[in-house]
């Protein structure tokens, strides 16, 4: 039989311990929901979860099931296994691209400067996040913003050179629509999208631009000159006549200006007053 005084001492013992053992099973679930809580990571609609580290299936679009390093999860959040498992963020958001190219010779061997304003991100379909996760993931925002420059830049050259310059400045639409068009594939091949590309300047160093611009501006000089000499002859014509415009110079404005404006609707040719009018 135990003792008296031995069963006393164990009493005294258990009564300390429980207090002790309460708080040590109190730190240790606390330590164990923190570690939890920890591990779970969250992201907005904005960024993508690759985590990696253990073997995870996923479906082909051809419904071909296959298994790669990691996982995707998109605008959401889930939990990481310590130390099996790591976890890193990549961006959905749009990046701005200034692209300028220099001195490109077109068609016609016209030495032109183009600049541009390039949209482009991480697609957000699976294989494009997958794509780019490969390939950009230990990137900077930057790295990935100058690889897709240089692409559209080497695609901007190449078309400039298929070109004339009036072809570039006259539907300069058509022309951007063109490069996103062929810089589309090398992009995608990057897991990158273009949402829009335009032109911001078109410039040369010979003046070749100016040029194209100077016979419109002469005619519409020329034009302007015509109406105003005509209101000037009706007007002193007016004035002798007592208020009227005698018939002939009334049908020849109503002629003059009914020629300049068809003209100058058609897109070409010289108005037949600047080529030579008759005096008055």
């Amino acid at each position: 039989m135990i003792p008296t005084a031995v069963l006393a001492q164990l009493n005294v013992l258990s009564g300390a311990l429980i207090p002790i053992v309460i708080v040590v099973l109190g730190v240790g679930a606390f330590l164990l929901i923190w570690m939890v809580l920890s591990r779970y990571t969250k992201v907005g609609p904005n960024d993508v979860l690759i985590v990696s580290g253990r073997k995870h299936r996923f479906v082909d679009p051809d419904g071909t099931v296959r298994t790669r390093g990691f996982r995707i999860v998109k605008g959401g959040g889930t939990f990481v296994y310590p130390i099996v498992e790591k976890v890193d963020i990549l961006s959905l958001e749009l990046l701005t691209i200034d692209v300028q190219t220099p001195e490109v010779y077109t068609s016609k061997g016209v030495p032109v400067k183009v600049d541009g304003v390039a949209q482009i991100k991480v697609k957000g379909d699976d294989i494009s996040i997958a794509t780019a996760a490969e390939q950009f993931l230990s990137k900077g925002t930057d790295d990935i913003k100058n690889i897709a420059m240089q692409t559209l830049e080497g695609h901007l050259r190449a078309i400039l050179g298929t070109m004339t310059v009036e072809e570039i400045y006259q539907n300069r639409d058509a022309f951007a629509s063109k490069v996103q068009e062929v810089a589309a594939g090398d992009m995608a091949n990057m897991g990158l999208g273009i949402v829009s590309f335009t032109i911001r300047d078109i410039r040369d160093t010979q003046g070749y631009l100016d040029a194209l611009g100077k016979p419109r501006i002469a005619q519409v000089k020329r034009d302007a000159q015509i109406a105003q000499a005509d209101d000037q002859v009706l007007a002193s014509h007016s004035g002798r006549a007592g208020g009227q415009v005698p018939g002939r110079f009334e049908n020849r404005r109503g002629a003059a200006r009914f020629s300049i404006e068809r003209r100058k609707l058609s897109g070409h040719g010289e108005p037949e007053e600047s080529r030579g009018r008759p005096r008055v």
